[in-house]
């Protein structure tokens, strides 16, 4: 429900923000000043992102939503079309189940099956990502929808801490630990849309929401991992 309040949310502000009058009335001006500063210089920037992830993102264990920090520059000041830029995020992740019951079964050539019973717990998931913002503003205006392409490199890294009891008659108080750190690396195709509002050639902010995908060449696809939405602030030097 709450991903259906915050997309509908999204398309008013697309469809209703390029109409306002304080767009129309700054045209004239931020045209005369894009045209000749479009190329030049570079912009630093902070974006806040949030992510929900699939169920099956990561090692087919549920992961809470999580806040995505990433810091970002762009390689050129007020664009008129394109803009391209590079990102570095992290993103928390809390597991949706901290601690939960386990069990596995060994075989002892003497006294046959025995079962152990246990409890694994899970660290925070490290979602951790380098990327290259692609995009293309629709206007040449202060205002404008935009769409972009971000392909994107990343590694989640956690650890699991499991006990085991074993349960036979033979020896009811002995345990054992298994401590295990788990990593995964990825390529991802992030599509996105949303509005960016440009302050002359000093600011530009943006607003925008997008699907990530994990691109695996053996066999080739692309399987959905997040859906984010984010904030961003872009201070031009």
């Amino acid at each position: 429900m709450k991903i259906k309040h915050i997309i509908l949310c999204l398309f008013i502000t697309v469809v209703s923000l390029p109409l306002s009058s304080q767009v129309r009335s700054r045209t004239s001006i931020y045209n005369s000043k894009s045209n000749t500063s479009s190329s030049e210089g570079m912009g630093l920037g902070l974006e806040i992102a949030y992510l929900q992830p699939d169920k099956s993102s990561y090692f087919g264990f549920q992961w809470k939503s999580a806040p995505d920090i990433v810091f970002t520059f762009r390689g050129n000041k007020n664009w008129q079309r394109f803009r391209w830029g590079g990102s570095l995020g992290y993103a928390p992740f809390s597991p949706t189940y901290k601690t939960f019951p386990i069990w596995c079964k060994w075989n002892d050539v003497n006294k046959g099956d025995i079962v152990f019973l246990g409890e694994s717990t899970h660290s925070i998931g490290n979602y951790v990502h380098l990327g290259i913002p692609l995009e293309y503003k629709f206007l040449k205006k202060p205002l404008s929808p935009f769409i972009g392409l971000e392909p994107r490199m990343a590694g989640f890294f956690y650890s699991t801490k499991d006990i085991y009891y074993k349960t036979d008659t033979y020896d009811p108080g002995s345990m054992f630990n298994e401590d295990e750190f788990h990593m995964e690396f990825g390529f991802y195709l992030i599509p996105k849309i949303g509005m960016v509002y440009d302050i002359e050639d000093k600011m530009s902010f943006l607003i925008n929401m997008g699907m990530h995908g994990k691109f695996d060449v053996s066999p080739i696809q692309l399987a959905y991992t997040f859906f984010s939405v984010s904030l961003s602030a872009i201070y031009y030097f």
